[in-house]
């Protein structure tokens, strides 16, 4: 194991959650069809399970050994996690059949409530950060009988290592290599024999590249930071609210507009993220994350427009591109996530100001312009949404003052959450063949067509965030359709309305765009 840099601002942003239970995993499902397995006969019953597990494991190794020599963050661990000294360590070797795990129970993946509890049980999954035998993270595959050529593959990660474009990006390269594994005959030679899968190595070790630089986080890449009278403002700021009594610190420093239905456990010992999440689809080729947004609005205003006029929305925002020195492209894994914070008023809320009953007309151009102003404001204030890392600047120990970062907050609010809606819309999901021939073109972007493994669908998501926002919704795009899902802490919402919530944001983007 090679000792890499220390975490950053906000690697060590991420593990503190881990200390308060606040926060589970991110997730990247894809429901995909591969080259059929082939079927378990009576006398493979006993050992079902390792048939099929070598089965994909003959498929995913050359693909996976390639990302994981190109990508550090695939062979990460976190060293001294709970002392001041944290820091990364890389993996020389990792036994894929480690990570890869297969369920054969026969479960309907397929089915949209079915895939949501899937996905939301990953999303809770704690990661061990005392295991370094294991990097963090791992692939899960739901089979069926009745569907050899199919199944469910999700990626779940701990997001000290990995944002949301750097999933993205691990699902798209993913699927180039399996199909360019397949075309090609790589190294593993898949073939059957008297109908068992083999490969002619049974060594599904994943080596890591450890002359490949760990490059470094995100304020050491020139991003845009905080001026330092912003950090002494936000020091002084945190030092009033900790120091002041629950109830003084709740009315000077109120939780901004809506922060759920139902107030947050707050005792320490029970505390901990339940996600709950809702799979929704929409045809369709035109929605990005300003109608989206839009959208989420109106859905919010139909549910709570008659009791709240304020909610704050948050973007996480790619910040990639803000880095000078070095720069940091688009396919590097890490985190370089900014947040772009948006407060709705009466007038986008309130349902007096949104009521237009069945007249589709005055509701699409209300919908307009609630996109054109979020549209507006984002970029307006997308520079200095890069700034938000380095809010944690002012938190100078690691790990107890992250620590009480997060109860001071969790007291300062009344609901113990300090609330509002997170949209992390990943945009266009676009993947490429090396195969020319296997090209089409779609509004200027190449996509698949008769490859060996096809992507049905892909449904990226979070676990819920159990002391800041009350909902969140992710979303990616393909070439056919938009897929979301809606997430929330268990027992912070009524669930009467949530359940409403996924419906409304689907009329509401099909009635505007009539």
């Amino acid at each position: 194991m090679q000792v890499e840099r220390p975490l950053g601002l906000l690697e060590k942003f991420q593990t503190s959650k881990y200390f308060v239970n606040c926060y589970g995993a991110a997730t990247f499902t894809a429901l995909l069809r591969h080259p059929p397995r082939p079927p378990i006969t009576t006398d493979q019953q006993i050992n079902k399970n390792d048939a099929i597990k070598r089965f994909y494991l003959n498929h995913l190794h050359t693909p996976l050994s390639h990302l994981v020599k190109k990508h550090p963050q695939l062979s990460l661990v976190v060293a001294h996690w709970n002392q001041p000294t944290i820091h990364f360590a890389r993996l020389a070797k990792f036994d894929l059949s480690a990570i890869l795990h297969i369920d054969t129970s026969n479960t309907p993946f397929w089915d949209r409530i079915t895939l949501s509890e899937i996905i939301a049980n990953e999303c809770d999954h704690d990661f061990d950060f005392d295991n370094h035998t294991i990097p963090l993270w791992y692939l899960r595959i739901y089979v069926h009988d009745d569907r050899l050529d199919e199944c469910s593959m999700t990626l779940t990660v701990n997001h000290v290592v990995m944002d949301g474009a750097s999933v993205a990006t691990f699902w798209r390269e993913l699927y180039t290599e399996l199909n360019s594994n397949s075309h090609n005959h790589s190294k593993s030679q898949i073939k059957e024999d008297n109908n068992q899968i083999k490969s002619v190595e049974n060594d599904y070790t994943l080596r890591s590249n450890l002359e490949s630089s760990l490059l470094g986080p995100y304020e050491d890449r020139q991003g845009p930071m905080p001026s330092q009278w912003e950090v002494m403002q936000l020091i002084m700021r945190k030092t009033v609210k900790s120091i002041l009594p629950i109830s003084l610190a709740q009315y000077w420093f109120p939780t901004v507009g809506w922060a759920g239905d139902i107030r947050g456990v707050t005792d320490k010992t029970l505390a901990r993220h339940h996600t709950q999440t809702r799979a929704i689809e929409i045809n369709g080729t035109q929605w990005h994350n300003v109608s989206i947004m839009a959208a989420m609005i109106t859905a919010f205003s139909k549910l709570y427009g008659d009791q709240e006029n304020k909610v704050v929305t948050h973007t996480p925002i790619n910040c990639r591109s803000f880095c000078k020195e070095p720069p940091v492209p688009q396919d590097e894994m890490g985190n370089f996530v900014g947040n772009y914070a948006h407060t709705w008023g009466p007038s986008y809320i309130t349902l007096k100001n949104n009521d237009y009953g069945d007249n589709n007309k005055r509701l699409a151009s209300l919908f307009w312009d609630k996109a054109k102003h979020y549209y507006e404001n984002l970029k307006i204030n997308k520079l200095q949404g890069a700034k938000d890392p380095g809010k944690w600047l002012a938190v100078p120990r690691f790990p107890e003052d992250y620590i009480q970062t997060w109860y001071n907050n969790w007291n300062a609010n009344s609901m113990a959450r300090s609330g509002g809606i997170q949209l992390s819309d990943l945009g266009r999901f676009i993947y490429v063949s090396d195969d020319n021939n296997q090209k089409e073109s779609y509004n200027g972007n190449a996509n698949i067509k008769n490859n060996p493994w096809e992507i049905q669908s892909i449904w990226f998501s979070q676990s819920s965030q159990m002391m800041t926002m009350a909902l969140s919704v992710t979303s990616i795009s393909t070439k056919d359709s938009m897929y979301a899902t809606v997430t929330w802490q268990k027992g912070a919402l009524d669930e009467s309305k949530i359940e409403q919530f996924g419906p409304l944001v689907i009329d509401a983007l099909e009635t505007s765009y009539q």
